[in-house]
């Protein structure tokens, strides 16, 4: 609803309902992609700070008194496992969610009036 004049605009200078269809799947696409992006590295750091803090709140093989000891159990020492699978998993899932909830604005704005469009305020 926002971009509506400039839809209108594109319209009326002759684009069709496919390429404006295009333009809004491929903005889609680049910002699940971004946002992919950003959110692997970010889980990843996060996942290393959570593990630390939960390391050290169970001992971590410090012999600092944590609260849980376990003289039996191994020290608690937890460490995150990285795939580059799981990570290009998320990165497809991201774009491919951004997509399917592009698709119907899209969709919307591609069957848009020229003329309505250009007159929309």
């Amino acid at each position: 609803m926002e971009r509506t004049r400039e839809i209108g605009v594109m319209k009326a200078i002759g684009a069709k309902n496919t390429t404006i269809l295009t333009i809004f799947l491929t903005e889609t696409a680049l910002i699940g992609l971004l946002g992919g992006l950003i959110g692997v590295p970010t889980g990843y750091g996060l996942s290393y700070l959570l593990s630390f803090i939960v390391s050290r709140f169970m001992g971590g093989g410090q012999g600092d008194g944590g609260v849980f000891q376990n003289p039996e159990a191994e020290q608690g020492v937890i460490t995150p496992i990285f795939s580059p699978e799981w990570a290009i998993g998320a990165l497809i899932f991201g774009v491919a969610i951004c997509v399917l909830f592009g698709l119907y604005p899209a969709r919307k704005a591609a069957k848009l009036d020229p003329v309505k469009a250009s007159r929309y305020e």
